[in-house]
């Protein structure tokens, strides 16, 4: 399905939702260079009064990529999120996100706690405190942003895929060349995201995180993800009344290495918020 915004389209799908029982809307949002397709093994597995939403956010999967700065800044995603649950008329959604899209479940979570149910944050940020080191990541985007314009797909994928992030994933990838043919490789929508809603260029939001403190929120994090363990665990200090699992083994990308596993931890989160 194609949602209209400002002239561009913005791709979602959403599954379940004919099944009669199901009546709660669950947006999972992907990360960097993903797409809402990544998280098929998962939804097929949902509690029966849940149904899915998958955006592909800007500059990703089968939403499109415009030419145009202006459209990737934190401001203008949460619009368009906002304006994706308002056309497709989601009360109170849950929302899922996974590290860029964790920090988009984030950014739009201060800007509107009214209206969502619950949050499930899997490895990722509310941004970083640090003005300098603000920069040095914003110049490290920029960098990363000019990479993925001078190389090819495999090229890219090849290097982004080699940070210690990403580790213990790689070692469970059984066919990494196949795993890579099936992405989809933008170089204008990547490398514009990177300049707009890169970690050091998105807003801070760690002075704003209380006002998530009456919803329900679990948190999780890979044990060998040491960076964004250690935000997790100061994200769950903030959040007291939220939950916070290490999952042993694990790296950054947790719903696909231990994909039964992240189900399972999901399912019982919902199941005990309704």
């Amino acid at each position: 399905m194609k949602i209209k915004y400002c002239g561009f389209n913005l791709n979602v799908e959403i599954l379940g939702k004919n099944d009669s029982m199901a009546q709660i809307p669950v947006i999972f949002l992907h990360g960097f260079t993903g797409a809402g397709s990544e998280w098929y093994s998962t939804v097929k597995k949902l509690p029966e009064n849940f149904y899915a939403v998958l955006p592909d956010i800007i500059g990703h999967g089968n939403s499109d990529s415009p030419e145009e700065q202006k459209y990737y800044n934190t401001e203008e995603l949460v619009n368009q999120l906002r304006h994706l649950i308002t056309q497709l008329k989601l009360e109170k959604p849950v929302i899922a996100g996974y590290s860029m899209g964790g920090r988009l479940t984030i950014s739009y979570a201060v800007n509107y706690p009214d209206t969502i149910t619950a949050l499930f944050l899997e490895s990722t940020t509310p941004g970083i405190i640090d003005l300098s080191e603000r920069e040095k990541r914003i110049t490290s985007d920029q960098k990363l942003a000019e990479l993925i314009n001078a190389k090819t797909k495999a090229e890219f994928f090849k290097f982004w895929y080699s940070q210690p992030m990403f580790k213990s994933f790689l070692a469970r990838v059984k066919d990494f060349n196949t795993f890579v043919r099936l992405k989809t490789y933008n170089k204008t929508g990547l490398s514009n995201i990177l300049r707009g809603f890169g970690t050091g260029k998105m807003d801070n939001w760690w002075n704003d995180v209380h006002l998530l403190s009456n919803l329900p929120v679990r948190i999780i994090v890979g044990e060998k993800d040491d960076k964004f363990r250690d935000t997790g665990i100061r994200l769950g200090k903030e959040l007291p009344n939220s939950e916070f699992s290490i999952v042993e083994g694990a790296g950054h990308n947790i719903h696909i290495e231990f994909n039964d596993y992240f189900t399972k931890l999901l399912n019982n989160f919902l199941l005990n918020i309704c």
